[in-house]
C-alpha cells in the first residue's frame, strides 16, 4: 500500500541514523583494552545502540556503556550470584533481584529475566541510575550528582548523601564505584570524539 511505501524508507533512514550515532561508542569500546577483549564488532555495536537509546539527559551511553563493564563485564546474562546462562524454572529468592548487563534492580524473577535484553538491560539501568542522581541533586550535590547517583545506584542512600562509597573515609578512587566507572567513561568519550573527527574528516574529502 501506499502508506507501506512511504513507510519503509523512513524505517531505513531512522535505523542508518541511529547505527550511525552508535557507531563511534562501539568503535571506542572494541578499542578499550579491557572491553574490546569480550566484544566483536557485531556485539559492540549492540551495546552502543542499546546504551544510545537509553542514555538520558544526566547519563550519557559513555557512562551507561563504562556502568555496564563495571557490573557485569558487559555480560547481559549476569543475574543474582554470577552468570547464567539459563533461567532456572525456580528462580533464586530474593526481596530485590539485581540483574542483566547493568545489574539493575527488578521487583520480580520475571523482570529479571526480561533484562538479559540489552535494550531492556540498559534502559533498566539509565532510569535507576537517573533516579539517583535526580535524588543527589535535590538533596545533597548539585555539582556532584552524576558521581553521588552513581554511587547511591551501587550503595545505596547512604553512599549518595556522602557522594562517595561507604566503605571511603574520602573521596577515594580505590573504594569509590562511581570514580572507577566516570574515569572509563571519560575514556571512551575521548575515543568517541575522535571517532567521530575522523568520520567527519572522511565525509569531507
Amino acid at each position: 500500500s501506499r502508506r507501506r511505501v512511504i513507510s519503509m524508507p523512513l524505517i531505513a533512514f531512522v535505523a542508518f541514523a541511529q547505527w550511525r550515532a552508535a557507531a563511534p561508542l562501539a568503535i571506542a569500546m572494541l578499542a578499550d583494552p579491557q572491553m574490546g577483549r569480550h566484544l566483536d564488532a557485531a556485539t559492540a555495536l549492540e551495546h552502543a545502540l542499546a546504551a544510545n537509546a537509553a542514555a538520558t539527559r544526566d547519563v550519557p551511553p559513555e557512562v551507561l556503556a563504562a556502568l555496564a563493564w563495571r557490573e557485569s563485564h558487559l555480560n547481559p546474562l549476569s543475574g543474582p550470584r554470577g552468570h547464567w546462562p539459563i533461567a532456572p524454572k525456580v528462580p533464586p529468592r530474593r526481596r530485590v533481584y539485581r540483574c542483566g548487563v547493568t545489574q539493575s534492580d527488578a521487583a520480580t524473577w520475571d523482570e529479571c529475566v526480561a533484562q538479559r535484553d540489552l535494550f531492556v538491560g540498559y534502559a533498566a539501568g539509565a532510569e535507576q541510575v537517573q533516579r539517583w542522581v535526580t535524588f543527589a541533586r535535590r538533596h545533597y550535590h548539585s555539582r556532584n550528582a552524576l558521581r553521588a547517583g552513581l554511587n547511591g545506584y551501587a550503595e545505596g542512600g547512604r553512599a549518595a548523601a556522602n557522594g562517595f562509597g561507604v566503605k571511603c573515609r574520602g573521596v577515594s578512587p580505590t573504594c569509590d564505584r562511581a570514580a572507577i566507572v566516570l574515569v572509563r567513561a571519560a575514556r571512551l568519550r575521548r575515543a568517541v570524539e575522535r571517532a567521530q573527527t575522523a568520520a567527519a574528516i572522511r565525509g569531507g574529502v
